[in-house]
């Protein structure tokens, strides 16, 4: 995927970001968090897939954030990462950006909580 992005990414049409949003990388997102149960390394897939998102201007919406904080709760809660990303910081400056982009399309509430 980084690659396609590297290579495509000066010239795929907004429309196509979004789609590919929604059919790549959510269900990308939600494998990830379907398999943190077992897999310790879930969590940093899904925020370094999420900061990539961000590199190459990929609209990203709260629910690819939710799939990465859910990763992360079941890594840590099962003891196969920290409970803290070491990419928090970058993370929330991201999840911040979209948010009074108004770009994020959740109640506050969501965003408090992704927060």
């Amino acid at each position: 995927l980084t690659d396609y992005l590297e290579e495509h990414s000066k010239i795929i049409k907004t429309s196509e970001r979004r789609t590919m949003s929604q059919n790549i990388v959510h269900p990308l997102l939600k494998a990830l968090s379907k398999s943190a149960d077992t897999d310790p390394n879930a969590a940093a897939l899904a925020e370094e897939l999420l900061l990539q998102l961000q590199r190459y201007d990929i609209p990203v919406n709260g629910v690819a954030f939710k799939y990465a904080c859910e990763c992360r709760k079941v890594n840590a809660t099962n003891g196969l990462a920290d409970e803290k990303s070491p990419n928090a910081d970058d993370l929330v400056a991201f999840l911040d950006k979209i948010y009074f982009d108004g770009k994020l399309h959740e109640a506050d509430s969501v965003y408090e909580e992704l927060r």
